[in-house]
């Protein structure tokens, strides 16, 4: 989503239904989903967030190779509200390091 050009950058948004959850399946295809972007499309940053209610998905992208950036408060609004927006991101370089 909401791909960058200019600064070759890309937003990953992710969604599961609840019967896949927690059998790594998000994860492995994240991980494709990065290698593809950075590998096929040379993107140079990859970019999600998730509500601060959901830690979950931090932890899936956290073992997708993400790096946590921070928290806006109150930064995304879902379903059940207003939320903290929780902020991860990976680099180019942190990928290509990883790979050696």
């Amino acid at each position: 989503m909401h791909p960058d050009d200019e600064l070759r950058q890309v937003e990953l948004a992710c969604e599961i239904g609840q019967r896949w959850w927690n059998q790594g399946l998000m994860t492995e295809a994240t991980k494709r989903v990065i290698e593809f972007f950075f590998q096929e499309v040379g993107m140079n940053r990859i970019y999600a967030w998730h509500a601060g209610e959901n830690p979950a998905s931090g932890k899936m992208q956290e073992k997708a190779g993400m790096k946590w950036e921070g928290t806006l408060r109150q930064g995304c609004k879902c379903n059940n509200g207003i939320f903290d927006k929780v902020m991860y991101a990976i680099l180019a370089e942190d990928f290509f390091r990883e790979k050696i």
